[in-house]
């Protein structure tokens, strides 16, 4: 009889018993599966540190890069940039030299030249392609004489007269209108005709 009807009370007992059983089998089931060796967690700390201290090296690196190196001079030089090169260090030496000698005479170049060249502008390049354009230019100026420096200087300050509109001068001549035939684009016929007119008011 007992074994049919046990008693309530034992029987919560050995239910409780059986479900903490069960309850205390699984977390051990669960660490094992999550049981890691030491030696690997320590390897991967490891790995972890190095990625970290090379991920900062690389950040410093590209704040600290330094500007891209300017290899525009090493570009190869032709021999005509290589003449102009040269022939400006030249000039400019020699200018400054004779400056530094000259201070008068620079100082009425720097002064009458502008007007000098109003006057006669066909010696601005013999005067740009000399070697020291500020000598070239006292040369020039001094080739004058002090009456006709004066001459230039009015010659230069004096307005040009300016054609008034409608003049004579601005105008054509209807005659060389008249003259002005376009032979390209004419047809064989049309050229014969016109040269038999012509030749008819000859």
């Amino acid at each position: 009889m007992s074994e049919e009807n046990p008693d309530p009370q034992t029987q919560e007992v050995h239910d409780v018993n059986v479900h903490t059983e069960q309850e205390s089998a699984a977390p051990q089931k669960e660490e094992a599966e999550e049981t890691v060796p030491l030696k690997v967690l320590m390897e991967q700390k490891r790995k972890y540190k190095e990625l970290k201290q090379e991920l900062e090296f690389y950040r410093t690196q590209q704040q600290q890069k330094p500007p891209e190196e300017d290899y525009s001079r090493y570009e190869s030089v032709t021999r005509e940039e290589l003449g102009k090169t040269q022939f400006e260090t030249i000039r400019q030496v020699r200018e400054m030299d004779w400056a530094e000698r000259n201070p008068e005479k620079m100082r009425i170049v720097e002064q009458e030249l502008e007007d000098f060249l109003k006057t006669r502008p066909n010696l601005a390049h013999a005067i740009q392609s000399s070697t020291n354009r500020y000598q070239e230019a006292w040369d020039l100026l001094s080739a004058l004489s002090p009456k006709q420096r004066e001459r230039e200087k009015a010659k230069a300050l004096a307005t040009p007269k300016k054609e008034a509109p409608l003049s004579p001068g601005t105008i054509p001549k209807a005659a060389a209108m008249n003259e002005a035939v376009d032979l390209m684009n004419m047809s064989d016929d049309d050229f014969v005709k016109w040269r038999r007119s012509v030749a008819k008011r000859r």
